[in-house]
């Protein structure tokens, strides 16, 4: 029983978020990717590379080898097949956050905006 209810949550999951995956690599929108190196630094060339693929890096951390970049999603196969990369993948957002139990708007955490 345990086991039925834990592949149903998982199920339900993954239908939630498929259709928002399929949607953001249809239009090719940008969306945040989470890239690891293998040699715990970023390639001094990572982000003329990047700029090239049409993206940005947003942050990093230099001392193990991890940026966060934003590009387009039709360029994230080219990322991952970067020299050096040893892992890349998309990063969880969350796209509205309630502003407090009383009140309808939301704050947009992705585009950092007030919603009604």
């Amino acid at each position: 029983m345990k086991k039925l209810f834990k592949l149903l949550v998982g199920l339900v999951l993954v239908l939630c978020l498929l259709p928002q995956t399929l949607s953001a690599e249809a239009s090719g929108q940008e969306e945040y990717y989470s890239v690891l190196f293998n040699t715990n630094s970023i390639p001094k060339d990572f982000e003329s590379k990047i700029t090239k693929l049409g993206g940005e890096i947003v942050y990093s951390v230099p001392e193990i080898g991890y940026v966060q970049i934003k590009a387009p999603t039709t360029a994230f196969s080219a990322v991952k097949g970067l020299n050096g990369v040893s892992a890349a993948n998309p990063s969880i957002s969350v796209g509205c956050l309630p502003q407090s139990l009383n009140n309808d708007k939301c704050i947009d955490t992705v585009n950092n905006k007030s919603h009604p």
